[in-house]
């Protein structure tokens, strides 16, 4: 009588493609809560590797309450395939919602000698569908790098759906897969990956590295998604609004009237260190960064200005929808300009981005030019100066008797 071991070996004599190898994966074209028992990924602890990938396969297959079941399946091949599970902190235990089986589940092992589930699992590995559903993980983790929840929160959102509607989303089994139908279905295979292994992966600073059970297949991750690891993290969002308000008020001629530029540099200076410094200023710092520090940070100094600036010339925008320029936060800021808001609204009634009448100008008791302020920021931002601002600059120093500091040629 054969044990259940030799059972479990006996029904792998199908061949599955490349699960050794290379990957590279990319696209060319609240607080998250854990997954219930039932919805974890059992992984087999010891056995070959087509043993390991066709028992988490076969966990996948026999989950209820799926909704696309090709990405579940896929994502389980690629969990095991790819080793997307490491070790907690302090202890052998997975960092992610797997269950590790010592020995067989016998119902699972029975699902996984099944020939036709093997062939679905070929196929997946054949037209690398586990590396779409690692590239959906892989989103799914600079979601939560960005909002603190794999999926968005709510109904599926920001780099997570664009990863589905590319990959995912269109009729499967006769019935249209969308984003809001398969947000639970994401929301599970995005968990059954280590954060901190894929978020170092992603190139995310000050993130810690887990041990592994043991290295799975290699891959690479392109520069299309390296670009996603821009985004500041989760907790510091009104620094990354300020910072995007800046890079479009630094091409406007609007930018030499700032009030207090100087301000501008220390906003730069924040920046800096919450990016270079990214894991411990999470909102989850303690449990993602190496020191397991969390810092936090105050409002950006420049919150009150900037929002006066995108709410006069970008009011129906995503930017203007960030939580930093909400009407609810401005009574929080200390940076009150009302001269600076009279301004934004009045150049942005009369259209004016890249010309300027200094007497616009003339009730402001703010507007005071630095051409020196602005040569650093703009070099610090790598933005080229535009004569706009140079002129604009240089105007308004002109009108309060200051030597202007731009050289001007342009003939």
């Amino acid at each position: 009588m054969l044990t259940g071991q030799q059972r479990l070996n006996e029904g792998y004599n199908i061949d599955l493609p490349d699960i050794d190898g290379n990957a590279e994966v990319g696209l060319a074209v609240g607080t998250d809560k854990g997954l219930p028992e039932n919805r974890k990924l059992h992984v087999l602890k010891n056995g070959e590797k087509k043993q390991k990938i066709m028992y988490a396969a076969a966990s996948a297959e026999l989950m209820a309450d799926k909704v696309h079941d090709d990405m579940v399946l896929a994502a389980a091949v690629a969990v095991e395939k790819f080793k997307l599970y490491r070790k907690e902190r302090d202890g052998d235990g997975p960092d992610c919602d797997v269950i590790i089986d010592t020995t067989e589940n016998a119902t699972i092992a029975a699902a996984a000698n099944n020939v036709a589930l093997q062939n679905r699992v070929a196929q997946i590995l054949k037209d690398k569908k586990d590396v779409d559903a690692l590239m959906q993980i892989l989103a799914c983790k600079v979601t939560f790098w960005q909002t603190n929840h794999h999926t968005g929160g709510g109904k599926l959102a920001h780099y997570a759906k664009k990863v589905f509607d590319l990959k995912w989303k269109g009729d499967v089994g006769g019935e249209q897969q969308t984003s809001d139908r398969c947000t639970g279905d994401v929301h599970t295979i995005s968990h059954w990956g280590s954060t901190c292994f894929l978020l170092k992966k992603l190139g995310f600073k000050k993130v810690r590295t887990p041990d592994s059970y043991g290295e799975g297949a290699r891959f690479t991750i392109t520069d299309d998604v390296k670009l996603r690891t821009s985004v500041f993290p989760a907790g510091t969002a009104k620094y990354g609004a300020c910072k995007e308000a800046l890079k479009r008020l630094c091409r406007m001629a609007l930018f030499a009237a700032f009030p207090n530029p100087q301000d501008v540099v220390a906003f730069l200076d924040a920046c800096d260190e919450i990016k270079n410094n990214e894991a411990e200023y999470h909102v989850g710092g303690e449990y993602l960064s190496e020191t397991g520090a969390k810092k936090t940070m105050p409002n950006p100094t420049l919150c009150w200005r900037m929002s006066a600036f995108v709410r006069a010339f970008y009011p129906k925008t995503k930017l203007a929808e960030a939580a930093a320029f909400g009407t609810e936060n401005l009574a929080t800021y200390e940076d009150v300009f009302i001269s600076w808001e009279n301004l934004c609204r009045q150049m942005a009634a009369m259209a004016i981005e890249t010309e300027i009448d200094v007497s616009v100008f003339s009730g402001s008791a703010t507007m005071k030019s630095s051409g020196e302020t602005i040569e650093t920021v703009m070099g610090r931002l790598n933005l080229t100066i535009p004569d706009e601002v140079k002129l604009a600059s240089n105007a308004i120093a002109e009108s309060q008797g200051q030597r202007p500091f731009f050289n001007m040629n342009l003939n």
